[in-house]
């Protein structure tokens, strides 16, 4: 599956808008990926141009939330595979 996010661009929004909704995005696909079909253990972000950095941004994110629940991670560091830590 893969899902495809517009996000307000420059220089209309200005940084950290285009993150946000990148983060925002996310953050509802791992509330929804299982009634939409898709699995929130199998999440990835890309991109390419902006949207590359944009979707580079997410896992560093997610890595400083530190918050199992954002993580879309384990609470369990041995079952992690996401690179979050809580």
């Amino acid at each position: 599956m893969v899902l495809s996010a517009h996000y307000r661009q420059a220089p209309e929004h200005k940084f950290p808008k285009a993150h946000d909704d990148a983060w925002d995005t996310y953050t509802w696909l791992l509330a929804n990926a299982a009634t939409i079909g898709g699995d929130p253990n199998r999440i990835a972000a890309a991109g390419e141009s902006a949207g590359g950095n944009l979707a580079a941004n997410v896992p560093q994110r997610r890595r400083d939330a530190r918050d199992p629940a954002q993580c879309g991670g384990s609470a369990n560091p041995e079952q992690n595979v996401h690179g979050c830590d809580p």
